[in-house]
């Protein structure tokens, strides 16, 4: 069975969020918020480095619905811009998850809507700028999406430090097997 397929008989991870958030509401009998008026957002920010991409990504997957980055370089700003799907965040919640990723104040400063976007940082603290908690389902949501990051680290360290052996080994090998280079030309 092709991947396309088998994955059509699975909600997505936003369908499953929308889903549980009905389910929580409607146990309790509350009216159901939403962020209103954020039907289809984009939003823009900057990252100082890439690695400042990352958890930002995870943490936010499941209210993404495009994600484009511009290069980043090594020593150099990042501007990123997504759009994310209808009633999930607004941009005072997301300046306050972005406030709680360490060092990403410049993501933080910088996050505005598309057509307010000018990537000057404000230099505000998330309470200055007006930042509020999500709701409970969006960071349960973001949590998910912050362990599967953490889970896929923990692999890639552990291929990593596989392949870091595997190397050490043969390169010892290598060593004893060939000439000592002592005046021998290259």
């Amino acid at each position: 069975m092709n991947k396309a397929a088998s994955n059509s008989n699975h909600p997505s991870v936003h369908d499953q969020t929308l889903q549980r958030q009905d389910e929580f509401y409607a146990e309790r009998r509350l009216p159901k918020p939403t962020a209103p008026g954020t039907e289809g957002r984009t939003y823009c920010f900057r990252v100082e480095f890439e690695h400042d991409l990352w958890p930002l990504k995870s943490m936010l997957g499941w209210a993404i619905e495009k994600w484009w980055s511009s290069p980043v370089c090594p020593y150099g700003d990042a501007d990123i811009k997504m759009t994310l799907k209808p009633n999930t965040l607004a941009l005072e919640e997301i300046q306050w998850l972005f406030d709680k990723v360490g060092d990403c104040h410049v993501a933080m400063q910088t996050v505005a809507l598309e057509n307010n976007y000018t990537g000057d940082r404000s230099y505000l603290d998330a309470d200055e700028m007006g930042a509020t908690v999500p709701s409970a389902l969006a960071l349960k949501s973001c949590l998910e999406g912050l362990a599967a990051w953490r889970d896929a680290i923990a692999a890639n360290d552990d291929r990593a430090i596989g392949a870091e052996v595997e190397l050490e080994f043969a390169f010892e090998e290598q060593l004893a097997l060939e000439p000592t280079h002592e005046g021998a030309k290259h």
